[in-house]
């Protein structure tokens, strides 16, 4: 089980490391296209195996990094380039059913990032 846990952050470190070096600026998700339920997404987050191991209860970073604000392009070219993920989608598929990802972004979307100094 601990293994699993540090097999998860990894993924996100991934993440973070991709959002880095493409310079992107993470911009909150439009309005159009499909909607998730934020608190649906919370309970998600914060489950035994969910995001919150890495990335904190407040998403603001732990091991992983500060991932409030993510939008869902960004968590799908993660899904599809970086191996961690795809092997975090083969142990986890529940989490990464399209209505739990769309659930997830929509609870990261409702926390502030503090404005970088």
């Amino acid at each position: 089980m601990h293994l699993l846990r540090i097999a998860v952050c990894l993924v996100f470190i991934s993440l973070a490391q991709f959002a880095c070096a493409t310079g992107d600026e993470v911009q909150p998700a439009e309005a159009a296209g499909p909607v998730g339920d934020p608190e649906h997404g919370k309970e998600l987050f914060l489950s035994d195996m969910g995001c919150n191991i890495c990335h904190g209860e407040d998403a603001k970073g732990s091991v992983g990094p500060d991932i409030r604000q993510v939008t869902i392009e960004k968590v799908y070219h993660a899904l599809q380039n970086f191996p961690d993920m795809m092997n975090w989608q083969f142990n986890f598929p529940e989490l990464f059913e399209e209505q739990s990802l769309l659930d997830i972004v929509a609870y990261l979307q409702t926390l502030e990032k503090e404005p970088a100094e």
